[in-house]
């Protein structure tokens, strides 16, 4: 009894023991958790009041002392924060780059760490934005509108990609941005209430005031009107009056609606908010020769002296040179424009880039510099699209022409009237021998028609006889077709059904598709579309112990040709599959390139000239260990982040008679697969089709864009996608090739 008591107690005290050990590690765990939150927090204060050296030290702590990579990723873009509001975009950029270090390898589906990731990518715009990289900061904007879909952020969305487009239309890309303001326009309509709507009709009465289509402008401000407040709403009903009013020619309109804008303008230049408003003003005012009012609008466009690419320096810059230009002060014009630069205004903005160039045309024009005002017209002329050459219509040439069309005109209306004065002249005896002729020649002519009546009937009759025996000939001839058309629909109904027996054989050859349901590959679909009814298009799967091999093959031709060249080869692979020893895709690529000339070249006195394209894979379904052989084709792995990789063929088919390729020997690439990774397989069928719509083929980076954006998709519905988007290009027009692709999705356990 004493030993069992004895041997309970330590039982009980050494439990007790384990239980205060776990606690303490516990609060240990949770007091660094408080610890490192509190240096976040602290951190957190210290950038709000710009004390950003501060902000570091405490990141810097907290980033020793967590061991989490969720954490740290969110601390170092805390510290390029405080980095960049310390004016160190050197240090923001360092911080930057090791957070992405752990977004960039991983693909994250928490919403939390999108959030991030989105905040980091937003700092990482804003730096290219101060650094000018107006390119790169572009592709950051489109990298948060693609976040910004995934987190189903639609207002975000809309923003970046709006303000992607406002710079296509700065460029002078009218077509490209209209379509992506009419996209994003009908994502507003579905999201009633979104705040960026009103921004969107905006863009698109601008877009369309541009190019000059005024009641498309005039209806997308007319739905503007119906979201604005009412100090927006007068300046949007007072910007819509001033198009029409330019565009009818209504002079008491327009100056009633120059009041009003004079009015908002006022207005809004007292608080320097719209100096598009203050630009229309004084541009409307040099048109009209009022040069006085146009400086003082001019003078109220604010803007910094060393920011010489803003729109504020180069507007302003543009009604200054126009306003010395009207006072014959050329020289000070050029001076005023030299400092912009022309490089960056053509690139962002094709109206004032436009504009700078006509105003320096004149000027050199003032300076009886023709050269030069050529060269800089022409500029003008080339650097407009489709859409503004039809809007420039008083240039330098035409006024030329012009000018040489009215002094011809002159000239020959002085040689008119002395012709006239001559003609006038004439006396009674010639007009009398020119009636005296026209009665012979009127003579002349019932003669002739005499003498050609005479000889028509003559040939009409001539005719008639001819045409009794045609007819009869065309009798004959009629007969015999008949019974040749009947001959000839007897043989194609033949044709047709031993064609159709044909296909359904072929079909009954190529494998099962189940064959792909193994361990390495989680989905997988079929896109197989012959033009004909058989097609030199085919697939070979065979599973041989953990190996998994995947044809994808395209014989030259179509139709009965390459059915059989096709047939043929999958003869030689089932024969080789199960003889051949070695069976890595290399060994068989060159053994069935060897039995495809024995075959196909037997004959000395018979030139083959039928090849198979076609990419051979060797997939571990245990490992998931790809390798593989190409002819003539590609293979594309594309992954879940949309980017991919093109796996490159050998120029060399199977059975190749080219001396030029025949020689080259086949390699074998190993391909580098992750998880949920597709694996894409194609003929040149999808890639070489003929558009209705573009009358072109479909190039190959079109076809790889298609697989990236359906890769995310279910294999059915990606094939489903792939056939529709086929469908759509193809239109009309016939299949050009047979088509056949392969997805594969990888799935490594």
């Amino acid at each position: 009894m004493i030993k069992a008591r004895h041997i309970s107690l330590i039982f009980s005290m050494f439990a007790l023991f384990i239980m205060q050990t776990i606690l303490l590690c516990r609060c240990s765990e949770t007091e660094e958790k408080s610890l490192i939150d509190k240096d976040i927090d602290r951190a957190e204060i210290f950038i709000s009041s710009a004390k950003t050296d501060s902000a570091i030290l405490y990141l810097q702590h907290a980033l020793n002392l967590t061991p989490n990579d969720d954490e740290k990723a969110e601390i170092q873009i805390d510290m390029a924060r405080a980095y960049y509001t310390a004016g160190d975009a050197d240090g923001a950029q360092h911080a930057l780059n090791k957070a992405f270090e752990f977004f960039d390898n991983s693909y994250i589906t928490d919403t939390a760490l999108l959030h991030r990731q989105m905040t980091a990518i937003k700092l990482q715009a804003d730096i290219y934005n101060d650094a000018k990289d107006l390119n790169n900061m572009y592709k950051e904007y489109n990298r948060i509108a693609a976040l910004a879909q995934r987190l189903d952020d639609t207002e975000s969305f809309i923003q970046y990609k709006l303000a992607i487009y406002q710079n296509e239309q700065r460029k002078g890309h009218f077509a490209d941005a209209i379509e992506g303001y009419e996209q994003l326009l009908a994502i507003c309509e579905d999201n009633p209430g979104n705040s960026q709507e009103f921004n969107v009709l905006s863009s698109l009465q601008s877009v369309f005031l541009n190019v000059g289509e005024i009641k498309e402008s005039k209806k997308y401000i007319d739905r503007m009107c119906l979201l604005a407040d009412n100090g927006d709403k007068d300046r949007v009903l007072c910007l819509a009056e001033y198009a029409n009013s330019k565009a009818v020619g209504d002079t008491v309109t327009q100056k009633e609606c120059i009041k009003m804008l004079t009015t908002i303008a006022d207005h809004f230049s007292s608080n320097n908010k719209d100096s598009e408003l203050l630009y229309i003003l004084a541009q409307h005012y040099i048109d009209n020769k009022q040069y006085q009012t146009a400086e003082k609008y001019t003078e109220k466009i604010n803007y910094n002296e060393n920011e010489t690419s803003s729109d504020n320096y180069v507007k302003a810059h543009l009604l200054k040179a126009q306003l010395l230009l009207a006072n014959n002060n050329a020289k000070q014009a050029i001076e005023a424009l030299d400092s912009i630069n022309q490089g960056d205004l053509s690139n962002n903005d094709a109206s004032l880039y436009n504009r700078y160039l006509s105003i320096m045309s004149d000027a050199y024009y003032n300076l009886h510099d023709y050269k030069k005002s050529f060269e800089y017209e022409r500029q003008r002329t080339a650097s407009s699209d489709s859409i503004q050459i039809r809007s420039i219509s008083n240039n330098f040439a035409y006024q030329h022409f012009i000018y040489q069309r009215d002094t011809t005109i002159l000239t020959q209306n002085a040689k008119i009237k002395a012709d006239q004065s001559r003609i006038d002249t004439l006396n009674f005896w010639h007009q009398f021998l020119l009636s005296i002729a026209a009665i012979l020649l009127y003579i002349c002519i019932i003669a002739y028609l005499y003498v050609r009546l005479s000889r028509q009937h003559k040939s009409e009759k001539e005719l008639r006889e001819m045409k009794e025996k045609l007819q009869l000939e065309v009798m004959r001839q009629t007969t015999v077709l008949q019974r040749q058309s009947e001959e000839l629909m007897r043989k194609n109904i033949t044709l047709y059904n031993e064609m159709k027996y044909a296909s359904q054989l072929q079909n009954n050859i190529l494998p099962s598709e189940s064959i792909l349901d193994v361990n390495a590959i989680s989905d997988h679909f079929i896109l197989y579309e012959p033009s004909e009814m058989i097609s030199g298009d085919f697939y070979w799967f065979r599973h041989v112990k953990n190996k998994l091999y995947i044809c994808c093959g395209d014989a030259t031709g179509h139709g009965i040709p390459g059915t059989f060249v096709a047939m043929v080869c999958c003869t030689i692979l089932n024969e080789l599959i199960h003889k051949r020893q070695d069976k890595s895709p290399l060994t068989i690529m060159n053994e069935l390139d060897r039995r495809m000339h024995e075959i196909l070249q037997n004959n000395e006195n018979i030139h083959i000239n039928d090849t198979v394209d076609m990419t051979m894979l060797c997939i571990d379904t245990e490992t998931c260990e790809t390798r593989g052989v190409m002819a003539r084709q590609s293979a594309y792995v594309v992954r879940p982040d949309g980017s991919y990789t093109r796996y490159k063929g050998d120029m060399r088919s199977l059975g190749e008679t080219d001396l030029a390729y025949s020689n080259r020997e086949y390699t074998e690439v190993t391909f580098d697969i992750a998880d949920g990774d597709c694996v894409y397989l194609a003929s040149d069928g999808y890639e070489s089709q003929f558009g209705s719509a573009e009358k072109r083929k479909m190039q190959r980076v079109e076809m790889i864009n298609d697989l990236i954006s359906v890769a995310p998709y279910p294999m059915a519905q990606q094939k489903k996608m792939l056939k529709n988007k086929f469908d759509a290009w193809k239109g009309d027009n016939d299949q050009t090739d047979d088509v056949l692709i392969i997805g594969l999705k990888i799935k490594k356990e």
